[in-house]
């Protein structure tokens, strides 16, 4: 199930961000980072403001990214494709799956964004496969190892974080924290991954566009001339 979170800049000549993950626990570690220094500066006029859970199929994701590239300077789709995987799997042959669905929709978006009366505005659409907890694990090994399924990487990461739980609502609060530390590594990491076919998804980490460069995706202010 998706979450959004509005991260709107009040001051007058600042960029406004839209932002959809998948679930709490994306949504937890994104707020984290605000309370991190140096990032609460950073971010100082960034807030976060979680709405209900309600975005649960990938139609209705788009048509909430279609409706926010009217109002937001930049949409961001944020990915958890181990999800988009699971649902596919189940799925009774011979109809659309969800994951063609994400491709299409993803490539209709593109297209829509491209679009003159969108200049000035930006949209990314992060993927993170299996799962957030790759984009974890990359803070402690420089792999490139396919994990077919969010419990393959959580297991593993595991072995670096033996205390690691998704359950747990404040430990969610905490795991940016405990990784801080090591983001660069992470970033470093994530960025060693070749994407040779973007309709090929296999291993990849596309949340570290957002830590890269002082959180310039996120603070950047974009020129509308």
């Amino acid at each position: 199930m998706a979450r959004t979170s509005n991260f709107s800049n009040k001051r007058q000549g600042k960029t406004n961000i839209y932002i959809l993950v998948d679930g709490d626990c994306e949504s937890d570690y994104l707020k984290a980072l605000k309370r991190s220094e140096p990032y609460t500066s950073l971010l100082r006029h960034v807030d976060i403001k979680p709405d209900l859970l309600k975005y649960t199929s990938i139609e209705s994701q788009y048509d909430e990214l279609c409706t926010q590239l009217n109002h937001y300077s930049k949409v961001i789709w944020l990915v958890d494709y181990d999800v988009i995987l699971k649902e596919s799997n189940e799925q009774n042959k011979g109809k659309e799956t969800t994951e063609q669905k994400f491709h299409k929709y993803r490539k209709k978006l593109e297209k829509l964004a491209s679009q003159k009366k969108y200049e000035g505005k930006e949209l990314h659409i992060l993927i993170n496969n299996p799962s957030l907890e790759y984009w974890y694990l990359l803070h402690y090994e420089a792999t490139t190892k396919h994990y077919r399924t969010s419990n393959e990487a959580e297991r593993h990461l595991k072995k670096h974080l033996k205390t690691y739980t998704k359950l747990d609502e404040n430990y969610r609060r905490q795991i940016f924290g405990v990784l801080e530390p090591k983001l660069q590594d992470a970033i470093r990491n994530a960025k060693r991954i070749v994407i040779e076919d973007e309709n090929e998804i296999l291993a990849r980490a596309d949340i570290y566009k957002i830590f890269e460069d002082n959180c310039a995706l996120l603070t950047k202010i974009i020129d509308k001339k």
